[in-house]
């Protein structure tokens, strides 16, 4: 036995395929990105009673992927759907369909593994600790022991502690936030949550003021919960 790395499994791939796969292999194990596509300059023209749809599909990257890329188009008559293959960082894309089209998305159910925009991830707990600029805004000192667990863990984290009445809300466009128990800047951003009188809560939303963070909101009644 001996060690091997991807290349030369990628070998032994292409000489029992008798196709050559570097490229493959090349782009989904040794690059260190993934792709980043964007839709840009669309365009719609009706051509003998039928609408043609040209667009640009952008690769984000500093050299293309080569990509099969699904497509989806909603127009009144329904959906149609398309494989795109594109291998170029900008490339054009024009596809007929019967009806003038009101919907263009792309890679619908999420076949590729690609890079997602803001409005196709949801807030979650995850983005929090990954943030670059995290702050732990603290309640007050009558409600603060229940949280002490979860506060040291958070600073091992590299967490900036704030207090409520320290915090400004000029600070809040800056990064991700936590707020422990309920203070006036959550109450403004999170309302009223229904949360139960006992047991543990994690309400997480996108920070209105920048969409690429997140807001937490935790609430318990004992250390243990």
């Amino acid at each position: 036995y001996q060690p091997i790395g991807w290349t030369d499994l990628g070998t032994v791939f292409s000489a029992s395929t008798g196709r050559d796969l570097s490229r493959f292999f090349g782009q989904w194990l040794l690059r260190n990105d993934i792709p980043n596509l964007s839709v840009e300059r669309t365009t719609t023209v009706q051509r003998d009673g039928r609408s043609e749809l040209t667009f640009h599909l952008v690769q984000h990257n500093k050299a293309p992927y080569r990509l099969e890329v699904p497509i989806q188009i909603k127009s009144a008559q329904g959906v149609t759907r398309k494989i795109v293959k594109v291998d170029s960082l900008d490339q054009q894309v024009s596809v007929t369909v019967d009806r003038l089209p009101t919907e263009l998305v792309v890679d619908p159910q999420f076949d590729i593994m690609r890079q997602l925009h803001t409005d196709e991830l949801y807030p979650a707990w995850l983005q929090f600790p990954g943030a670059e600029q995290k702050t732990v805004v603290l309640p007050g000192q009558e409600a603060l022991e229940p949280y002490l667990p979860l506060v040291a863990n958070l600073e091992r984290l590299g967490c900036r502690l704030v207090t409520a009445s320290e915090l400004k809300n000029s600070e809040l466009e800056k990064g991700s936030f936590v707020f422990l128990d309920s203070s006036a800047h959550s109450l403004a951003l999170f309302g009223r949550p229904q949360a139960p009188a006992k047991g543990f809560t994690l309400d997480v939303r996108r920070n209105p003021l920048n969409l690429n963070q997140v807001m937490v909101l935790v609430s318990a009644s004992s250390t243990e919960e």
